[in-house]
Order: structure tokens, then sequence, then C-alpha cells
């Protein structure tokens, strides 16, 4: 037996096993289109927004086009998030694509993250915070395995994997968890070197590079303090100016001027913006909204910094970004020209709707020239309400078909506060098929309520056959809002009581009215800020509501979010997730994971069942948030997650009596594949009457996505796989009147 045929086997009897055990899995479901207007779609609308993004290129898949990397800071207290876009390599536009399935192949990241080509093999690396300084991760795509790191040791150094330098003895090269290190090749020799803000000073730091001195290649990471006061100038420390002229007490790796102590909070990029080859220095600090650019009067050998342009970038619109921008160098438009983007270098109080400034180099290589484009490069091709986003699917045009609500904790304003709203995208698809359209940013007006961290609930609460809504908010409130439009009539909500019943679970009310106990009228469950859930049981009926402000159980299920210390953000969604209708309680929260418990209503007094602590095994982000309905009528969950970064992202609930790894599953469709199985292409071919193929993704055994189309429109199609090991791969096919197949694939 050959060992083509041994893998096989293996996984066909790895796949036996698998079918025995019924598990919950998520499957994205991002081919559904998003409409900014009438007749502009959102290019990646189920992205996740961004808030403090990071910008990076690499090529994710190995077709040679550079892709886009994009790490999202969070609070300290969590790594932040890593999005990935493919690069559709359009000359002249930006064309990328959300493609999360590359997301995995990312380590375990801190604080901040540059992707820089440290050994000249053509592929990025990774440069990242760690304790004490700077870590390296190699990148080792190959054809077979795709894009993994290698994180990066030297024997003989006692810090690693934190980078070493050496000045008058070896030490780890420093950099402030808060800072924003400028990583290229300073000296011009093919190596990269690292400029930063020496400890406990205001002057910078060349750290060279002597990998080409030493061995004639840029393949490792030797590092010396060349110079402690490169450039000649440094920050004053009492009001944020530049001071030029500024030079070392004792020389290159002397003592410096005893009275520069840097606290941390600078950012760094250094590039050629005059093409004499030598760097140039983007830089600004925590307490900016701005960023100077420092001209180089020296070389290569020798930086002098001589002129300082303030309000860079001069020429066009200056960089404004609230706090703390950063700014980042890469060809986004695909003219072979690398274009500016700033974005703040901090988390809260940035302009979270539109903190990514694009700039458009309209100049040469090695002398560019910067024009603002936009102030939301990215954002503005993605759902995105600010900070924090909390959907929930209501229909409230009561055309049959579920519309969503967005709520957020708010938009951060010039006024340097939050305004908090409620965001309606209407379903204008059909039943089978979804489709949604932005209508307003602020529905019902519901910003002049002067409140933060709105969570919409809705329900029938007084019996007249339309559906009331619940607010919470983050002070821990409630407010009933009654539908008087009627059944049948679009939504139109009047405030009916605030400070419903005297509710107050503390902080970060998110409510759901749901019949909790099966009595036939609507309770709340409400999660908060501290982890937990409380349950409120209608005391009244079902046309006439009644809660009293004590929790009918104040720990409902003892289900506890907050992972040690010291917030939780729980939120909760009771459904039933099969024909059954049994209820199980799915939760989000601070860690980004969604939770699943069952066994609910053995014990509504009792401890909850923890069936998955990791569902979908997908770390979401930062606070999120879960709603979820069947929203194309295939009798399926679809769960819609919102995050703190004030995005969405959709799935399709596939459990519990779901198998884990399907079969083919085709409900009455015509699909055809031949060959099959095959040695790496495949024809797919549609044959159902009056549908298409609208998208297609194919997963490996282990459910992880190798392929992936959107937006066709096709009868036949190709699938190519043949990157891809030998095994036993399954194609789910999106049809355009709403239907999802799956088929086998054998790849030989």
């Amino acid at each position: 037996m050959n060992s083509k045929l041994n893998i096989l086997v293996s996984l066909i009897a790895f796949l036996g096993v698998l079918n025995t055990q019924a598990q919950v899995t998520l499957l994205r479901f991002d081919s559904i289109l998003v409409k900014k207007n009438a007749t502009e779609y959102f290019q990646n609308p189920w992205a996740g927004g961004l808030n403090s993004p990071q910008f990076s290129a690499i090529d994710l898949n190995g077709d040679g086009i550079k892709d886009l990397f994009v790490y999202e800071r969070d609070v300290a207290e969590k790594n932040g998030s890593v999005l990935t876009f493919l690069n559709g390599g359009t000359a002249d536009s930006i064309d990328y694509t959300y493609a999360p399935e590359y997301q995995s192949n990312f380590p375990g990241i801190l604080n901040w993250v540059l992707l820089a080509d440290y050994n000249c093999d053509g592929r990025e690396d990774i440069f990242t915070w760690m304790p004490g300084g700077i870590k390296v991760y190699r990148n080792d795509y190959d054809i077979i395995n795709g894009l993994s790191f290698t994180l990066v040791t030297e024997t003989n150094a006692p810090w690693s994997p934190a980078l070493t330098t050496t000045g008058t003895v070896p030490s780890n090269l420093y950099v402030s968890q808060f800072d924003l290190p400028a990583i290229a090749d300073i000296d011009d020799d093919g190596d990269l070197d690292i400029l930063c803000f020496c400890l406990g000073c205001e002057s910078v730091e060349f750290n060279r590079n002597y990998s080409m001195e030493n061995y004639g290649t840029c393949d490792s990471l030797e590092y010396v303090i060349e110079n402690k006061c490169w450039g000649e100038f440094a920050e004053d420390v009492f009001n944020n100016n530049i001071n030029l002229g500024v030079t070392c007490k004792t020389g290159k790796t002397g003592g410096h001027l005893e009275e520069l102590k840097h606290p941390g909070g600078s950012s760094m990029l250094a590039l050629d913006m005059d093409g004499d080859q030598d760097k140039e220095l983007v830089i600004s600090n925590i307490a900016s909204n701005e960023m100077d650019l420092l001209i180089n009067g020296g070389d290569i050998n020798n930086a002098s910094m001589v002129t300082v342009a303030s309000n860079f970038p001069g020429n066009s619109s200056k960089v404004d970004i609230s706090v703390f921008p950063a700014a980042y160098y890469l060809d986004v438009d695909n003219d072979g020209l690398k274009d500016l983007i700033a974005a703040p270098n901090t988390t809260g109080s940035v302009r979270n709707f539109n903190s990514a400034w694009y700039y458009k180099n309209e100049g040469l290589v090695n002398a560019p020239i910067f024009n603002f484009i936009q102030n939301d490069f990215m954002q503005g091709e993605m759902i995105e309400v600010g900070e924090g986003a909390y959907p929930v699917f209501f229909d409230h045009n009561a055309d049959g078909l579920l519309d969503l609500v967005v709520g957020n904790f708010g938009y951060w304003n010039n006024s340097g506060t939050f305004s908090g709203e409620l965001s309606l995208y209407e379903n204008t698809g059909t039943a089978a098929m979804p489709e949604f359209e932005l209508i307003t940013r602020d529905y019902h007006g519901f910003s002049s309520l002067g409140l933060n961290g709105l969570y919409p609930a809705f329900g029938d609460l007084d019996g007249d056959g339309d559906l009331d809504m619940v607010l919470g908010e983050y002070d821990g409130k409630l407010h009933y809002f009654d539908n008087t439009a009627g059944a049948g009539n679009t939504a139109t909500f009047v405030l009916s009581e605030a400070n419903y019943k005297g509710i107050d679970v503390g902080q970060f009310a998110t409510p759901q009215l749901v019949d909790v106990n099966r009595d036939g009228d609507l309770d709340l469950i409400i999660g908060e800020r501290g982890g937990r859930i409380e349950y409120y049981e209608n005391i009244g009926t079902a046309l006439a509501p009644n809660f009293v402000s004590i929790p009918t159980n104040d720990f409902f299920g003892g289900v506890d979010m907050m992972p040690s210390c010291c917030t939780g953000y729980n939120v909760p969604f009771l459904t039933p997730i099969d024909t059954s209708g049994e209820y199980y309680l799915f939760t989000a929260g601070e860690d980004g994971w969604i939770h699943l418990y069952a066994n609910v209503e053995d014990d509504l007094a009792g401890t909850f069942g923890l069936a998955d602590s990791t569902v979908g095994n997908i770390d979401l982000g930062l606070r999120t948030s879960i709603s979820g309905a069947d929203i194309n009528g295939d009798g399926a969950l679809e769960l819609v997650i919102g995050n703190y970064r004030g995005g969405l992202e959709i799935f399709t609930l596939e459990g519990s009596a779901v198998i884990g790894i399907p079969g083919s599953v085709t409900n009455g469709s015509q699909l055809n594949i031949y060959p099959n199985p095959s040695s790496g292409f495949f024809i797919l071919e549609n044959n159902t009457q009056n549908a298409s193929i609208g998208a297609y993704r194919v997963k490996d055994f282990l459910g992880r996505s190798v392929v992936a189309k959107w937006k066709l429109n096709a009868q036949a199609i190709q699938l190519d796989l043949t990157c891809c090991q030998a095994g036993v791969y399954f194609v789910e096919v999106f049809l355009s009147n709403g239907k999802r197949h799956t088929e086998k694939l054998i790849l030989l």
C-alpha cells in the first residue's frame, strides 16, 4: 500500500470516529452581503471592526502578492486580535478581502506587532514586544504546510528569546510595551537595524545589526548599541517638543544627558523622504494627536536631524488622531509605491469610528508625497459602530425578515465623550437569502438619551402583537420602550418607564427577554460587568408584565465569566438550538470565547453544565457579545457576534445533533463533482434549477478552511487543491437560493 493510500485510509478511519461524536461547531456565514447605502456594498462587512490597528504587509498564501496583516491592540490584560486580508492585486486599487482562515497561523502576541523580513527570504517575520524587550518569530512558509512561524532563539544569549544588544556589556534590547520602535535598514547595508528610545532617556538608541558585517548575509540578529543619541535630538519631557543638537556626553556608546528621562509612549517610523539614502524619522508620543517629521541632514553613518516639520505630512491634511498616533509604511493600493497609514497606538479615548488615516503616495519610491484620502481605511468597508458592538436580530418593519439592530458603548466625539447609539441594518433580501442595508446609525434618535453601552432586547411584553424594547445601559439600569405601532407596522418606540422596575445590575446591563420558566410570559435575564447573570421572573402576565427590583436568582446557572479579576462583561443568550426546543445558554464576554451551557431546564435554580468553554475554538476578541436567530429559514441557528472593536462576525451553528465533520448533505441539490477522487483539480457543476453557485469554501478534515471564494454567480467552477496534502476534504457550497450543501472530496 503506497503512502498516499495509507494517509487516505487513516483519514477515513479517523472520520469514522469523529462522526460518532456530536459537537457544536461554528461555520462562518460571511457570504451575506451588506450595503452601505442603496448602491454601494461593504467589501468586508463581517471583518469585526477596528479601533487601534497596526498594519503590516505579508504574503499569506504564497501567491507572490503582499496581503494585509492587522494587529488590533486591546487593553493590557488581554492579547490583541489578529485580522488577515488577502490582496486581490488589482492595479491601482485597494483590493483586500477578509480571510480569517489565516489568523490562527499567528502566535500569541502582546502589545505591539511589526512585520519585517529580517533574513532576506522574501517573507515577513514577526517583531513583537515581550517583557523586557523584543522577540522575533521567523516566517517558515512552505507550499505544503502553508504559513507558520518559529520563535527565534539565540544559543548563547541569556535573555533569549528577547533580542540581545551589546553596549559596554550585552543586555536585552529594551523597548517599552507602550513604545513602537523603528525597524529598518538604517545604515543601508542590507540587514534590519532597530531604533528605540533608550531606557530612562529621551534620546533615540541606534541598535545596529552586524549580520552583514560578520557573515556577509542578513539572516542573523546581532545588535550593537552604535549610538545612544542617534540623530542628535531628544524629546522634551516637559512639553513634548523636539530639541535638536543634542549629543551624548561620552560618545556613541557612553552616557547620555542625565536630565532626559523617557517614561514610555513614543512611536517612530524610519523612511527616506528625500532620496538621499539616509533615514528621516516620523515621530509622535502619547501626549500628542499629531506627528512630526525630522529631516536628516547627515548621512547613513552619522544621522543628524536638522529640521522639525510639524503637522506631518504637511502638504496634505495633517495627521490628527485623538491620541498617540503611529505611522505604518506599506503599499495598500497596488501601485508599487508604499503609502502611509496612521492609527492610534493606544486603546481607549480614540476616534474609534475613523481611526485609520490613509495617505496615498503620489511621489516616488524614496521621495514620497503623501496625500490624504480617507480617515477610515478598512473601517469604511466593515460594519463598524465605534467602541463596543451589541447586535440583536429584530424585524423592525414587520415584513417577515429579521433585521439587525446594533447597540454600542459609543462613538468617540470631539468633546472627549462617547455617544451611545443604535444602528439599524434592514434586511432587504429574501426569506432564504438575507441581505442587509445600513439605514441609520442613530435608530429612533437614541443618542439624545446621553447614555453609553446601549444593549437592546425585543419582545412583546404587553401582548398587543408587536415587539417592545427593553434597553440596557452601562450604568446597569434598564429602560422600557413601548412599541405603539401595532402588529404588522414599522416599530415606533415610546419611552414608557425609565429605570424599569428599579432593576439595577451594577454596570453594563445586557438584557434578553425570554420565557425562561415556560409559563407563557417573557422573563428577563441580564448579564453584567462582574461576569454573572441575574434572572428576573415575570410575576405578571403575558398582557401585563411585572418585575421586582430584587432578582429571582442573582447567580443564574452558577455562570461566572470573570476569569480572575476584575471584570467579566457577561452577555447571555438563552435559546433552543435544535428541533427538541430545549434551552441552551450561550455566553460571551471579556475573554473573547463563546461558552455553551446545557441542562438549563433541569434546575433553573441550580448550576448549569458547561458543555463547551470555547465554542468553535475561535477567540473573537475583547468583550464579545452574542445573539442569534435562523435568518435564512434553513433550520439552523445563525449567531451574530459583536466585539469591543465595534464590528461584527456571523456564523451558522451546527450542533448539538450536528456531526462535527459532516458528510455529503445534499438536501435535494443537484451538485456533480468530478473527477473525485482527483490528484488536484475538481469540477463542481450545479444543476439546481433557478439557483447558481454564490460562494464555496473547502475545509480539511479538522475543519480548517483551505480555499474559499465569495461573490460568485456561476453554474460550474474549478476547485484547485494542488497546494494541499492528500486526504479527505469537504466543499461547502452556498447557492443563490439560500441553500447550503456539503460534499466530500478525496485528494490523491
